[in-house]
């Protein structure tokens, strides 16, 4: 009989956690939110929001958080298209929501607030969001930081580097969260 010891077990935990990593990430991937980019400036009343769907017909969420309440709230939804996207050798599908008007979710200043009011500050105000596509397994949608697709994520796909590996190395530090900006 063969024995380990407590580095080799560990060693091989190790080991087993990072094809886990690698596993999960293959199968999040395909999904992301192409527009808006994390931290960009929105007028809160046209908003645009695009990306990929990991499945054809599928119901995209967007959530918001309510500062006030610590919450997050579903406050539009989209359907990625039934017509595949071809895109470094993946099958994607296309969604938006588009001329989305913040201003007419019930009480909206709570999820743009400070610190929990339910009141826009003079200056500048900033909300959170997510998106996810119901019924994947894909968890949230990868976001990115300003540039990062075209700087990032195509610069690794030139590389030769995988769709979804691309994706996943360039997400947003801030990802899953989506965070936008307006002036007041």
């Amino acid at each position: 009989m063969f024995e380990t010891t407590k580095p080799q077990k560990n060693a091989v935990l190790m080991v087993i956690r990072r094809l886990a990593a690698v596993m999960l990430c293959a199968v999040m991937l395909p999904a992301c939110v192409m527009s808006p980019e994390n931290m960009e400036w929105v007028d809160v009343r046209d908003l645009d929001f695009s990306g990929y769907a990991q499945n054809p017909g599928a119901t995209i969420e967007l959530e918001a958080y309510d500062q006030s309440r610590n919450v997050w709230t579903t406050v539009a939804t989209a359907t990625s298209s039934t017509t595949p996207t071809t895109l470094a050798r993946r099958t994607i599908y296309t969604w938006s929501i588009r001329d989305f008007d913040f201003t007419t979710v019930p009480n909206w200043e709570c999820y743009w607030g400070f610190n929990g009011y339910c009141s826009i500050p003079a200056g500048a105000a900033s909300v959170q969001l997510r998106l996810s596509e119901v019924g994947s397994q894909l968890g949230n949608l990868i976001t990115f930081d300003r540039d990062a697709i075209s700087d990032c994520v195509l610069g690794r796909l030139a590389a030769g580097e995988d769709l979804w590996a691309a994706g996943y190395n360039c997400r947003s530090s801030q990802w899953p969260i989506l965070t936008l900006r307006m002036l007041t």
